[in-house]
């Protein structure tokens, strides 16, 4: 269990209390404005591109936790568990959980000579085995959404125009 639930309410209440006063500092501001608002309209158009990049990024995230919750199971052999890779993705850890990944499903995997019985086989065998769907369906698609996702954080520090 990732046991963060009571952490990030808490982190989620204070944005929306400062949201709240934002909201609340702009409509105090658009009133004082004589003659009509206060604000330029420049600020406007960055407030609404900020808000639609902060609302793409989110759902962006939110995509690739659903794809995040696709990931096969597995023995904890290769020094993690599935939780913990569910863990760093949740922290955006998105490169290091993609090095695992592909240790431990490889997208393809040459069939060992242990694997000949001395028997012929009475089913069809191919000469490649592997997790390349896997990879297919869900972790390329992780990594291309992570790459927009830190796209769009560079153009939401660009719209503000500050780091940290």
């Amino acid at each position: 269990r990732l046991n963060l639930h009571d952490r990030l309410s808490a982190i989620f209440r204070v944005f929306q209390r400062d949201g709240i006063a934002f909201e609340r500092g702009l409509a105090a501001l658009e009133k004082a404005g004589a003659g009509g608002s206060a604000i330029p309209a420049a600020t406007l158009r960055r407030r609404d591109d900020l808000a639609l990049l902060h609302g793409l990024r989110l759902a962006l995230i939110r995509q690739l936790l659903v794809l995040a919750a696709r990931i096969p199971d597995f023995s904890p052999q290769w020094g993690t568990t599935p939780q913990l890779l569910v863990r760093q993705i949740v922290h955006l850890q998105v490169e290091k959980t993609m090095a695992s990944l592909q240790l431990i499903f490889p997208p393809k995997q040459a069939l060992a000579l242990a694997d000949d019985f001395g028997e012929p086989a009475t089913y069809r065998r191919g000469t490649v085995r592997g997790f390349e769907r896997q990879h297919r369906e869900i972790f390329e698609p992780m990594m291309k959404i992570y790459t927009l996702i830190r796209r769009i954080s560079t153009g939401i520090i660009h719209t503000i125009g500050a780091t940290g």
